[in-house]
């Protein structure tokens, strides 16, 4: 435990603006985990107009929750990585919710808790590096198999080119009037790459079992694939959506970039990330649960769907309620077949 004295003076230099990230490794602790007790000892402090303000601490701290206009607590990962590290450090936004936390983590991550899919933190930090091939060659089963039902012909683009000088078909009445262009000529235009994004709601509730997220990130997957073919640039991003998650956040919305639009697709990151419920409740939840101030409901919140204005950025959504394969291959071919009719239409 950190002596008082020690812990003081790291506070009121803290106050004064130096960065936490420095402070913890003068200290020798994980700066997460100071971070959290300094916010706490901040929250206890009476207000004065000379303490930094929110929008500069989350600066100093990296990741951090905004509340925007329309009162939703929203946070982004850039990363699978960067968000499994967040979520298994030790802190929070003050002591109660890292002890919370902490206990909570310790008893789902046993090895033996079907609810974590029976998985470890070590378990789970190995398979963002090594995603385990039971999961890959379960998605990608399910991968293919929705693309065989649900995937549509790709039609091409060709345009014919009339008054060429060379070409495929000769018009005789050029020809009569003795013009130098008598032919067509058919040809195909490359067109400039179309950007799309893909988003899948990781929200899960506590009687799920690992097989009703499967399906949705196979969707997902197979999604990506059918739009890459195209020639269309695709981005996934995730989302966890809690509504009361603390008594001071009516509703918290986590976003995680899964791939980039300039990026291949890695079916390994996309089977974790958007398949594995292991992730989806230790990583997205209690991650989550680690930036939401106030004090944490013990049930952590209630499941929600996604806001209007996460929506709005969304070409493709893939909610909550696809948990089986019928719900899946409708998703997919309602998706697939909407994408393809804006091809035929350019």
């Amino acid at each position: 435990m950190m002596d008082n004295d020690l812990f003081q003076k790291l506070f009121v230099r803290y106050m004064a603006g130096e960065k936490v990230t420095s402070l913890a490794k003068e200290a020798g602790i994980p700066w997460q985990r100071l971070w959290g007790l300094l916010n706490d000892r901040k929250q206890n402090q009476p207000k004065d107009e000379s303490q930094p303000k929110d929008e500069d601490r989350q600066q100093k701290t990296g990741n951090a929750i905004v509340r925007d206009s329309d009162g939703i607590d929203r946070i982004t990962f850039d990363s699978i990585g960067q968000s499994v590290v967040d979520a298994m450090a030790d802190y929070a936004q003050n002591e109660g919710n890292r002890k919370l936390i902490a206990q909570s983590l310790d008893r789902h991550t046993t090895g033996r808790d079907s609810w974590a899919n029976r998985y470890t933190r070590k378990k789970l930090l190995d398979a963002v590096q090594n995603p385990p091939k039971h999961l890959m060659d379960a998605v990608d089963e399910m991968r293919q198999s929705l693309m065989d039902e649900a995937n549509p012909p790709v039609a091409s683009r060709r345009r014919i080119r009339r008054n060429q000088e060379w070409g495929d078909e000769l018009e005789a009445e050029k020809v009569l009037t003795r013009s130098f262009t008598p032919w067509d000529r058919m040809t195909r235009e490359a067109q400039p790459r179309r950007s799309v994004t893909i988003g899948v709601n990781l929200t899960v509730h506590c009687r799920q079992r690992a097989e009703d997220l499967l399906w949705r990130g196979a969707a997902a997957a197979a999604l990506a694939d059918i739009l890459t073919q195209r020639g269309v640039n695709v981005e996934i991003v995730a989302f966890w959506t809690i509504g009361k998650m603390s008594s001071m956040s009516r509703m918290v919305v986590s976003r995680y970039v899964i791939k980039r639009a300039d990026m291949p697709l890695d079916l390994g990151s996309v089977a974790v990330a958007l398949a594995e419920i292991a992730y989806a409740r230790l990583v997205a939840l209690y991650g989550l649960a680690r930036h939401v101030p106030g004090k944490l409901d013990e049930s952590m919140g209630v499941c929600e769907t996604l806001p209007a204005q996460d929506r709005s950025g969304i070409d493709y959504l893939a909610e909550s309620n696809i948990t089986n394969r019928t719900a899946a291959e409708n998703w997919l071919k309602t998706s697939a077949s909407r994408q393809e009719g804006e091809v035929l239409h350019v």
